[in-house]
């Protein structure tokens, strides 16, 4: 059984709201969201087959994306959108540009 809508908002809500918080984890964004932090990762995995931590680097890659095509490539950096180095954000790129279409 999927759980309440209102969660799924509350947490997209939450991401949109602090994804370029370089700290964000997933023990951030429960206590964000008022609830415990396996309560989240079942969300998510219900939602969007995804754990939290998977769940906030892959929207933080759509917003580097956005950001990217707003702003253009010399404008944009990393920590924009919560990553600490280029090296991180390049690895994430990778791992995760397939994933955020299903966001």
């Amino acid at each position: 059984m999927k759980p309440p809508r209102h969660e799924h908002n509350d947490i997209m809500n939450a991401l949109e709201e602090h994804y370029a918080y370089i700290q964000l984890t997933a023990t951030q964004l429960a206590e964000i969201l008022g609830i415990s932090e396996s309560h989240l990762c079942r969300v998510c995995v219900a939602n969007y087959g995804k754990t939290t931590a998977k769940l906030i680097h892959c929207f933080r890659i759509k917003k580097a994306v956005e950001l990217r095509a707003t702003l253009g490539e010399k404008k944009f950096t990393c920590r924009m959108v919560g990553y600490v180095n280029i090296r991180t954000y390049k690895k994430a790129l990778q791992e995760h540009c397939n994933d955020i279409v299903l966001l």
